[in-house]
């Protein structure tokens, strides 16, 4: 059960829609309709828009592609080009009444129930105290009540959902900034641009038909001019631009404003406690910072796929519920600490990007075809039982891709084994391989649970008898007859817990299934 159908709620009910699970989408609107925003998406929402398969109908409704950013300071403007990256080359600003309801389409194609009109009005919980459904009245009046095995906040600022479950605000603070924007109609907004002025940051984000948000942050006191100035505050706002951005308002001057002036002063920046029993908040109901940074519907949609994949882990594993959502909870607030709330990176977790780690979690699985790789090596012959191997690139995530550094392996036997000892036997790759895929997946398994790690080393040690492959003896096997490998884990957690990292990694490596398992091998053979 999801409240509220925009970018955080519509996303969160079409990942968990399209994972198979029974969703259900209310809200008090009905779409399309407006709401306060600038709109402005960053390139790690747009990468997600393609992920989802939504980007082509995002462009198809209209939508410029921004293909440059323009930054303005001290009256000298700097173009750039925004280079590909995760497949994306552009950014964009779709208008909201046009976003939100493309994507609530999209989830109820993807078998969500929407019900639009519909009010929450409270919560329902068990015995013990868990949330597992709503109240809800709708625009005639009616009530209803609906059950859940989770239940979803994602209406926004003032969520209802987040004050009805008393979700306790962990860090909070107000800005003295206010956020003052306006729609004009010109031939010459021709990408993303930001303009610094002595306490001033103003902006453009092209739009549909001709049009983009212009927009201007001050501090608040020094808006007074524009919040005061009644029904000529679009005058007032392109005469501010005229003087702090001068490449801005003389264009917005030249062309017209389509639409009355919105703004904001003042607002919160809150992180929300995430999730509790039978419920999670998400988007701007669980964490809202400054308008100023420009991310809201790009964290927005990273935390609805954070949270469908914590969810969905979730309803497939009840036993698994308060480690998933934990995990969910912990990536969207890790970037955050130690920082400003305004902070626009994502700090990793041991080394690992747990958003991206989650978000690719669920882009497999609302796209299976991206699961499928294959990986290569190219070996050759040198001399003796030296033979050299060069790895460059592999297919993946439905396309070809290359390492960023071309690798070398040298392989060789010992003296001892009538080699030369250019570098390890092959059966000592084996090893290699099999203790760094465990470590491998240890790492992004401790990230994704929130466990800070110290220090991982791993001893790998293989039997093998030398007759079999001498064919000295038939009864001796070719390969190891035993592998151990022993792990040292320490990190902040207690004992058992860091066990169940290696267990967990055991349970998933790709290289330790081939190695116990066995997996068909076919050799064939070119001579001309």
């Amino acid at each position: 059960m999801i409240v509220g159908s925009r970018c955080a709620g519509a996303a969160t009910a079409l990942l968990l829609a399209r994972a198979g699970h029974d969703v259900a989408l209310v809200d008090r609107a009905v779409q399309p309709s407006d709401t306060l925003s600038t709109h402005g998406i960053a390139r790690g929402g747009v990468v997600q828009l393609s992920r989802w398969g939504l980007l082509d109908a995002v462009l198809a409704s209209g939508a410029p592609p921004s293909r440059q950013v323009t930054f303005g300071l001290d009256g000298r403007l700097t173009v750039r080009t925004i280079k590909d990256r995760a497949g994306v080359d552009m950014l964009l600003a779709p208008r909201r009444h046009i976003l939100d309801a493309l994507l609530t389409d999209a989830a109820r194609d993807a078998g969500a129930e929407v019900r639009q009109g519909h009010t929450a009005t409270g919560v329902q919980r068990d015995a013990s105290g868990r949330v597992i459904g709503i109240t809800t009245r709708d625009r005639l009046g009616g009530t209803a009540e609906l059950t859940a095995r989770h239940v979803i906040g994602a209406d926004g600022l003032r969520s209802s959902i987040a004050r009805f479950v008393g979700a306790d605000v962990i860090e909070s603070f107000t800005s003295d900034v206010g956020l003052f924007y306006a729609y004009a109609a010109s031939p010459s907004w021709n990408g993303f641009e930001f303009h610094l002025a002595p306490s001033s940051f103003a902006g453009v984000f092209p739009t549909h038909g001709g049009q983009a948000c212009i927009w201007l942050g001050r501090p608040a006191p020094l808006l007074q001019g524009i919040s005061r100035a009644g029904s000529k505050r679009g005058d007032a706002l392109v005469a501010e631009l005229v003087r702090l951005a001068p490449s801005v308002g003389e264009r917005a001057r030249d062309g017209h404003l389509t639409a009355p002036v919105r703004g904001v002063a003042r607002m919160p920046n809150y992180v929300r406690r995430g999730h509790g029993p039978g419920w999670a908040l998400v988007g701007d109901a669980g964490y809202h910072r400054d308008p100023i940074t420009g991310h809201g519907i790009t964290d927005a949609f990273r935390d609805a796929e954070l949270l469908a994949t914590a969810v969905s882990a979730a309803l497939r594993d009840r036993a698994d519920e308060a480690e998933a959502l934990a995990g969910y909870e912990q990536a969207r607030d890790h970037p955050r600490k130690g920082s400003t709330m305004t902070a626009t990176t994502d700090a990793p977790i041991n080394g690992v990007d747990t958003a991206t780690l989650f978000a690719t979690i669920a882009a497999v699985r609302s796209q299976p075809e991206l699961a499928r790789f294959q990986f290569r090596v190219a070996n050759r012959w040198a001399s003796g039982t030296h033979n050299r191997a060069v790895i460059t690139g592999f297919y993946g995530a439905g396309q070809e891709h290359v390492h960023e550094h071309e690798t070398v392996l040298d392989a060789d036997h010992p003296a001892v084994l009538v080699g030369n000892d250019h570098g390890p036997t092959p059966a000592e790759y084996l090893l290699h391989a099999l203790g760094a895929c465990l470590m491998s997946g240890l790492g992004n398994i401790a990230a994704a649970r929130g466990i800070a790690l110290d220090e991982v080393t791993a001893t790998v040690e293989g039997d093998i008898d030398l007759r079999g492959i001498l064919g000295l003896d038939a009864e001796v096997r070719n390969g190891f007859e035993g592998i151990r490998v022993v792990f040292h884990v320490k990190g902040a957690a207690e004992a058992e817990k860091l066990a169940a990292l290696v267990r967990q990694s055991q349970s998933r490596s790709a290289v330790y299934d081939v190695v116990t398992n066995g997996v068909p091998v076919s050799v064939d053979v070119a001579t001309a």
